[in-house]
């Protein structure tokens, strides 16, 4: 005897259909807004990252974990090689981006991770932005661009040490300036011998220092304390060299203003440009 089919049966297709959607993963972004000088970057995280950790750090609008506090020169070539490819290939997309050679390059680490090197703006401002973040170092970032071809005369803005102090085990602000100087020194005396028989050449090197707001647990003051010095001791030994090194202060330039009018990354990185753009002029 055949059974009657159920007149309240649902089909596997009608069952499916009822059931809620599946929302996406959540991705946290490190900027609450962005401009037509930055971008939106994930909140990542890599080997050295300290799980369920939190601090307020200059470089986003949102807590970011915390690192595990390593010996730069103690890491393998094996943790080092997929950074420096990456790196390689992005200065080799970089050169391409540009229809000739940009007279001002602006190289930072993580601190400034959110400026978007494919903004239309700093490329028709002849501004290029290489990203040398952890585990690149200073000295890294320095030796490929002694092999880049620069104009005649070029500004190179560096942002360097935040990943310093970020990262590296036992190494207090004191040490990352003395760490930094060491590598500007280097980067200079090499392009001084590159271009030495190169008629009016002449380049500008100015040194950013860090935001102090948000208030964090690194001593962001004690290294721009640092930094100051820092710049008036190269100004001094570079005095009769076609190098001229400055000091772009951006934490001052930010503490001068309101905070309501500097409550953002965003905020921040448009006067830093703002700044680089102007100050290039003379």
């Amino acid at each position: 005897m055949l059974l009657k089919k159920r007149q309240n049966s649902t089909s596997i297709i009608e069952l499916e259909a009822k059931k809620p959607p599946i929302e996406p993963p959540k991705v946290d972004y490190l900027l609450t807004e962005t401009n037509p000088f930055t971008k939106n970057v994930p909140l990542c995280t890599d080997q050295w990252t300290i799980e369920k950790t939190a601090i307020l750090a200059p470089s986003a609008d949102i807590p970011i974990p915390t690192k595990r506090r390593i010996n730069s020169e103690e890491l393998q070539w094996s943790e080092i090689r997929p950074i420096r490819i990456i790196y390689e290939d992005y200065l080799n997309h970089l050169a391409k981006s540009f229809d000739e050679p940009p007279n001002k390059v602006l190289i930072c680490d993580s601190l400034l991770e959110a400026v978007d090197e494919n903004s239309e703006l700093l490329k028709n401002a002849q501004l290029a932005v290489v990203h040398a973040n952890f585990p690149i170092s200073p000295k890294l970032a320095f030796e490929r661009l002694l092999y880049s071809n620069l104009p005649k005369e070029s500004l190179m803005i560096c942002a360097l040490g935040y990943d310093l102090l970020l990262y590296s085990k036992d190494q207090d602000s004191t040490d990352a300036i003395k760490c930094v100087r060491q590598d500007l020194k280097y980067f200079i005396e090499g392009m001084i011998v590159k271009h030495s028989c190169v008629d009016g050449w002449k380049m500008t090197l100015a040194f950013v220092t860090i935001p102090e707001k948000p208030i964090s647990v690194f001593s962001f003051e004690s290294f721009n304390q640092g930094a100051r010095k820092m710049v008036e001791d190269l100004q001094k030994a570079y005095a009769s060299t076609p190098v001229t090194v400055k000091l772009f202060d951006w934490a001052e330039w930010i503490a001068a203003i309101p905070d309501s009018q500097m409550n953002t990354v965003s905020k921040k990185i448009s006067l830093l440009i703002s700044n680089i753009l102007v100050r290039s002029l003379y």
